[in-house]
């Protein structure tokens, strides 16, 4: 899976956005994923290469 946004996580997951944005909000925090770009309202999110 490449980049991807909130939205799309959630819509994938089915998870609640609202959980898709604190765990990604942690996953920058912690440097696990990078912002790539933005598309519309949202940003992109893309994990980390190892």
């Amino acid at each position: 899976a490449g980049p991807s946004t909130i939205s799309k996580i959630a819509e994938t997951t089915g998870f609640e956005k609202n959980l898709v944005m604190w765990n990604l909000m942690g996953m920058l925090r912690w440097g696990f994923v990078d912002v790539a770009s933005e598309e519309g309202d949202e940003l992109t999110y893309v994990l980390k290469e190892a």
